[in-house]
């Protein structure tokens, strides 16, 4: 779970950053260039999204404005959503941050979760627990990357969710949720950056960098590897991804240590496309 615009690039400009360390997937929610230029500012990311060898798979923006107290400059309704669901590049529906609206019962927001009812809907409820959170499940909502405590991270996969333990340049959970991470529970858990500034990536890594910083913090490293891969693949619904076996895409990496995991190479699709650090 990404949010590309973030980092201030285009899709093939934010690609060259993260294949060399190892990402050659991404669940992009593009909520803040569609905040500015709607369903077209959507178009332009799945556009852009083809000319990189990077998996890139688009969310519909939930929440556009984020809530009905915020101005923007073009909003995405349930008729957009609509349009847009089958569209080629199109997973799911993005994180619906709006959680008060949901909770409530808002008629727009029942649409919009209603028209995308078959589809991965990602969600955003920090410190919803209790009946708020069950009413907020009501809809099929699935992940949620705002947990900040162990506490938090048991009560929403005890209610079925999946986790994602976000390691980003402004909010930093991985080391916290670390301390959550169970023979149990792991199956339910995943890792994002959601946002992220270029020079971080540079300097610290991608998701490399999550698994590296769980690893240290007493997460075994084949599950950390686990919540990269096949759990991500799983809860997204993406078949034939996310480990190497008979039948699978062969998107995989070659590293050194499993306790510091530095990518020397990186194939998608079967094709070599970054060696020692550099994009091919």
């Amino acid at each position: 779970h990404v949010h590309i615009e973030s980092s201030m690039l285009t899709p093939s400009e934010f690609s060259k950053l993260i294949i060399p360390r190892g990402t050659t997937r991404i669940i992009a929610d593009p909520h803040e260039i569609a905040n500015v230029k709607g369903v077209k500012g959507l178009g332009f990311m799945l556009k852009s999204s083809l000319d990189t060898p990077l998996n890139v798979h688009i969310m519909i923006p939930s929440c556009v404005p984020a809530t009905a107290f915020e101005t923007s400059g073009a909003t995405i309704d349930g008729e957009d959503i609509y349009s847009l669901r089958k569209r080629e590049g199109i997973l799911g529906l993005g994180e619906v941050m709006d959680y008060p609206s949901v909770i409530h019962a808002e008629k727009s927001m029942m649409d919009k979760l209603s028209i995308m009812k078959n589809f991965v809907i990602d969600g955003h409820a920090p410190n919803v627990y209790g009946k708020d959170l069950n009413a907020y499940l009501l809809k099929h909502i699935k992940t949620d990357h705002e947990c900040t405590t162990k506490e938090e991270l048991d009560e929403k996969v005890r209610r079925g969710m999946y986790i994602h333990l976000r390691e980003g340049s402004a909010t930093r959970n991985v080391t916290e949720l670390s301390k959550g991470v169970t023979d149990t529970n792991s199956h339910r858990l995943m890792f994002c950056t959601d946002d992220k500034h270029p020079m971080d990536i540079v300097e610290d890594g991608h998701i490399n960098y999550n698994i590296n910083l769980a690893v240290k913090n007493g997460v075994d490293p084949l599950m950390a590897i686990q919540m990269a891969t096949i759990n991500t693949a799983t809860c997204y619904q993406l078949k034939q991804v996310g480990a190497i076996a008979p039948g699978y895409v062969a998107d995989l990496i070659v590293f050194d240590d499993l306790y510091n995991i530095q990518p020397n190479l990186v194939y998608i699709n079967g094709k070599k496309v970054s060696e020692n650090g550099s994009v091919l």
